[in-house]
């Protein structure tokens, strides 16, 4: 929709482009039961008449720390999300952002079953958070603050753990 709320009707054709980039991640042992991990990526697109390719994901950098002892563990996290202001025709910029996250969890072994239990934050910063990819991005921003908690038995644990930032 146009800011006018009329439809928009988009026609994308393919097109000479040059995609240029870097994406690094780097994970540190810091102690016997500490990890940092620290990743950034940064896109690049270009057709070749100059112009900007759409919908092009901006940097993004950010860091994770792991703990593990015995049978707990925690991992705090924060991604940072730049201002996207490269954009095609049609295309607005989006705001840029900063993700922090955290999880406990603790495995729980039950005769010969086992379970994980975690308490898991997202955006604990509230932030409003816009993913510059999306074509419903000016309608749906991603959720604010959340805390979820789950028990997963072991089966579900190998299928549902909580993801890396």
């Amino acid at each position: 929709m146009d800011p006018a709320g009329e439809f928009t009707v988009l026609r994308f054709s393919q097109g000479s482009a040059r995609f240029m980039g870097f994406e690094a991640e780097l994970t540190a042992q810091i102690s016997a039961p500490a990890s940092l991990r620290i990743f950034a990526d940064q896109p690049r697109r270009r057709l070749s008449s100059g112009a900007n390719l759409p919908r092009v994901s901006p940097t993004r950098f950010g860091a994770e720390l792991g703990w593990n002892h015995d049978s707990w563990s925690a991992r705090p996290g924060t991604l940072r999300v730049l201002r996207q202001t490269r954009t095609a025709d049609l295309e607005t910029a989006t705001a840029g952002y900063t993700r922090l996250d955290a999880e406990v969890a603790r495995r729980l072994s039950i005769d010969r079953a086992e379970a994980i239990v975690f308490i898991l934050g997202r955006n604990l910063l509230n932030e409003e958070m816009r993913v510059h990819t999306s074509h419903l991005k000016e309608f749906a921003p991603l959720p604010g603050r959340r805390p979820e908690n789950e028990v997963l038995d072991s089966a579900a644990a190998f299928f549902l753990a909580p993801k890396r930032l």
